[in-house]
């Protein structure tokens, strides 16, 4: 077990965000990406190109739009919250 480090999803931590969703079933459970608490409409989600959940996780991530605390094991991300 290594030492943890607590990092904000951020741009520059989303690679390490995304790697951590595709290793735990495809993005998030059952590939939603972790989208549906974020107070947006069907049509500000659909405007990332139909169901695409990575696309539109990604887009509020890049405007600073969605939060959370991701849990690295050196450069690996290994959870998050």
């Amino acid at each position: 077990m290594g030492d943890y480090q607590i990092r904000a999803l951020t741009s520059r931590t989303w690679d390490a965000f995304a790697d951590l969703c595709v290793r735990n079933n495809g993005g998030g459970t059952g590939g939603c990406w972790c989208c549906w608490f974020h107070n947006s409409t069907m049509a500000d989600k659909r405007e990332c190109g139909g169901d695409d959940w990575r696309g539109y996780k990604e887009r509020l991530v890049r405007e600073g739009r969605a939060h959370a605390a991701l849990v690295f094991d050196g450069e690996t991300a290994v959870g998050w919250c």
